[in-house]
């Protein structure tokens, strides 16, 4: 008797299988295109399995995010920020010390950087002008932040060096031309905003004092002292701004001392900021100490020198946590000890760069505007190399870029 010829069961299990899976890839594919937030969790999930393993995992910019990198260079300042417009900053490079101008370079160039869209120099300390003229080198800059100093006030050869380039920088323009770096002196009512609609943030210059505003004004004090040799003087001018995106406050302070603190204090409560940073679309910008600033980079590498970092001032803006740049082993003994009482006693959280390395912040609207603080971790997993960076790993790790991932992630309320 011949046998009849079945279809095979499992053939069609095959087949059905394969039309789910191509069904599955084209619903995929449209996800990825279509939908914003799918296709942000598949880059990131992308990224960390086919991702440079030796890259930390920080270095992976959300669309959208706003990123604050406090770079470990040492005693000194070099702050990078990553607006969620795609803009970025500069704030201090650092000193010349211990190849910090390599480190900020490659760091920078690991995120891609071209043109700084915005450089700002607090103030003209070496540890804060140390590496500029390296970065000017080094990338192109559309437009400068510079304190309002009169020609031979400073007379440092890394200052000097420094404005002689900057008045030479030019950036290529998107048309291709080239034009000449924009250089603004920084003064209080001076704004940055976003250079679109959908991410609005906004940076505000809550100081130094416009020339001529009071008699004892910061630039007035520094410009009146030719050479100038009073760091007291000299740190004043650092101004004092307020970064704010998605209800998320944070404040830059370059080595600010007293007085301009006491100012920013007296304008706030006078109300001179309510009206004084218009928008380009109308209305204005508004500053808020009252819920409280949620990462305050403390002031002079945590000294509380000539008023620095006054306990009035950390009440005042009541920040949630605190980030200190500061040198390993330093012969200032920075950060003050009196200064980590006090935020000891106000339970705020205080992350330093001699300790973490390199801090990394991150405003997310994907995470419903959490913040994350990440640090580079301090484990090196060359053993040769262990060795050599077993007391103070942080500090080496992160300026010596050792297979360093970002294995510790807080979340900031």
């Amino acid at each position: 008797m011949a046998r009849t010829k079945k279809r095979s069961k499992v053939k069609i299990s095959v087949e059905v299988i394969l039309v789910l899976l191509l069904i599955l890839v084209i619903a995929a594919v449209a996800c990825y295109f279509l939908v914003p937030e799918f296709k942000k969790r598949a880059d990131d999930y992308l990224q960390q399995v086919f991702g440079n393993k030796e890259t930390p995992s920080n270095l992976a910019k959300g669309e959208h995010d706003l990123r604050v990198h406090y770079l470990d260079v040492g005693q000194g300042d070099c702050i990078f920020i990553e607006f969620p417009d795609d803009t970025v900053m500069l704030i201090d490079s650092g000193d010349r010390k211990n190849a910090t101008a390599e480190y900020i370079v490659e760091y920078l160039e690991k995120l891609e950087v071209e043109i700084i869209d915005y450089l700002m120099l607090t103030h003209s300390d070496e540890d804060h002008v140390g590496n500029m003229v390296q970065i000017l080198e080094a990338f192109e800059v559309e437009s400068a932040y510079v304190p309002d100093i009169d020609e031979g006030v400073i007379t440092t050869n890394a200052y000097r060096n420094f404005i002689t380039a900057l008045n030479a920088e030019t950036y290529t323009t998107e048309s291709g031309a080239s034009a000449e770096c924009e250089i603004n002196k920084s003064e209080m009512g001076d704004l940055i905003e976003s250079e679109n609609e959908s991410d609005v943030f906004f940076m505000a210059f809550l100081s130094p004092s416009p020339r001529g505003m009071y008699e004892d004004g910061e630039y007035d004090e520094l410009n009146s002292k030719k050479p100038s040799m009073d760091s007291v003087a000299k740190n004043a001018v650092s101004p004092i701004t307020y970064l704010e995106y998605m209800g998320k406050r944070l404040l830059f302070t370059g080595d600010v001392t007293g007085e301009p603190t006491e100012r920013v204090m007296e304008r706030y409560e006078t109300g001179v900021y309510r009206n004084l940073f218009a928008k380009k679309t109308g209305g204005y910008y508004s500053v808020s100490f009252e819920e409280g600033i949620d990462v305050y980079k403390a002031a002079h590498h945590g000294s509380m020198t000539h008023g620095s970092n006054a306990a009035e001032f950390i009440d005042f803006i009541a920040p949630k946590n605190a980030v200190i740049c500061v040198g390993e082993g330093n012969t200032y003994n920075l950060p003050d000890s009196d200064l980590l009482e006090i935020f000891s006693e106000r339970e705020i959280p205080v992350y330093r760069t001699d300790e973490n390395g390199t801090i990394v912040v991150t405003i997310s609207p994907s995470a419903g505007t959490t913040i994350y603080l990440t640090r580079q971790d301090e484990t090196v997993t060359d053993s040769a190399e262990s060795a050599a960076v077993a007391e103070g790993a942080a500090y080496l790790v992160s300026r010596r870029k050792i297979m360093v991932n970002c294995v510790s992630e807080t979340r900031i309320a």
